[in-house]
C-alpha cells in the first residue's frame, strides 16, 4: 500500500465540501464502515462495552471522503482512515463540523476548499 496522503493538512489538496451528492456521501460512510468492520471485528459497535461509531477521515461530508477514488481515477484507493469511537463523541463532533460549515459559510464543490489541523 503507498503512503497515505493526508487531505486537508495543506491547501494542496484542501478538503472540499460535499452537500449535495447524497449518493457519494453514503458511499463514504458505507465504506468507513465496511474498513471498521475489517480492521476492528464486525462487533467493533459493541464489543467495548459501550455504543461506538465508525469515525472517518477524510469526513463523510467531503469529496475526499473514503469512496475518493470511485470519482477520481487519479486517486490512491485507501487513503483514508477510520476509528471506532464512543457515539456521543462521534455525534459531537458531526455537530461541530455542522457549524463550522455553517460558519463558515463552506459552499459544495472544489471552490471553497478547507484545511484541518490534525493533532493527537
Amino acid at each position: 500500500m503507498a503512503k497515505k496522503d493526508v487531505p486537508g493538512k495543506s491547501p494542496d489538496p484542501a478538503l472540499t465540501r460535499l452537500y449535495w451528492d447524497n449518493k457519494r456521501r453514503e458511499l463514504n460512510r458505507n465504506r468507513s464502515t465496511y474498513n471498521c468492520g475489517k480492521y476492528f471485528g464486525k462487533d467493533y459497535a459493541t464489543s467495548a462495552g459501550y455504543a461506538r461509531e465508525c469515525d472517518e477521515y477524510p469526513m463523510a461530508s467531503t469529496y475526499e471522503g473514503s469512496g475518493h477514488s470511485d470519482y477520481d481515477p487519479l486517486a490512491e484507493p485507501g487513503n483514508f482512515s477510520v476509528l471506532p469511537v464512543k457515539k456521543e463523541s462521534n455525534r459531537d463532533a458531526e455537530i461541530l463540523l455542522a457549524q463550522f460549515y455553517d460558519k463558515n459559510r463552506v459552499i459544495d464543490g472544489p471552490d471553497d476548499g478547507f484545511m484541518v489541523e490534525i493533532t493527537s
